[in-house]
């Protein structure tokens, strides 16, 4: 029950881009020119089938979809059924603990004179004295929404590439296709096939 709030997580979390974390990872030892087709699968875990706890909408599951597949077609892969390189992605909503600290600061530091006057030359005192702080740190629960995109050699079924982004769940959402096609083109820059 976990993902119940996922049928808009990859649209939710595209929102404040700024501080998605994106990043990828390939075989060096793979020629990428060689793939010259591919298709396009959506990975369900075993659990997500066994809750029936599907992560994305057939709306977005389009949407996706189709920006994987621009990006791709940018680098010159033609869709078949019989492909030679497939784009899996799966995505995933977790609970992540973050903390969060404030601080409240009273009084202040000070210095001053004061004090009587003795005989002729005088006396002066001096007194010194400090504020005190107080800071507090909270354990917060964040949703994060993941999405992650990976090509896979399909004569050999290995991984070469894996791209994802990772951000916090926020708030309602607008825009979602656009946002969709913004997070997988930032999924997919360093895919080391040139456009």
């Amino acid at each position: 029950m976990r993902k119940i709030f996922s049928v808009l997580a990859i649209v939710v979390f595209t929102v404040a881009c700024s501080s998605m974390q994106v990043s990828s990872d390939y075989d060096k030892d793979v020629d990428f020119s060689q793939y010259k087709t591919y298709k396009v699968l959506y990975f369900i875990n075993d659990k997500d089938l066994e809750e029936k706890s599907f992560s994305i909408n057939d709306i977005n599951k389009k949407r996706i979809e189709g920006a994987i597949s621009s990006e791709v077609r940018l680098r010159g892969l033609e869709y078949s059924e019989n492909p030679d390189a497939i784009f899996l992605y799966a995505i995933e909503i977790d609970m992540e603990k973050s903390y969060e600290s404030h601080t409240d600061y009273s009084g202040g530091a000070y210095m001053g004179y004061g004090g009587k006057r003795y005989g002729r030359y005088g006396y002066r005192g001096a007194s010194y004295g400090m504020g005190t702080s107080q800071t507090t740190t909270t354990e917060v629960d964040k949703k994060v929404g993941k999405l992650r995109v990976a090509m896979i050699d399909a004569k050999t079924e290995k991984l070469i590439w894996i791209g994802s982004a990772k951000e916090e769940v926020k708030g309602d959402v607008k825009n979602s296709e656009k946002n969709i096609k913004s997070v997988i083109s930032k999924i997919m820059y360093k895919l080391p096939i040139k456009k």
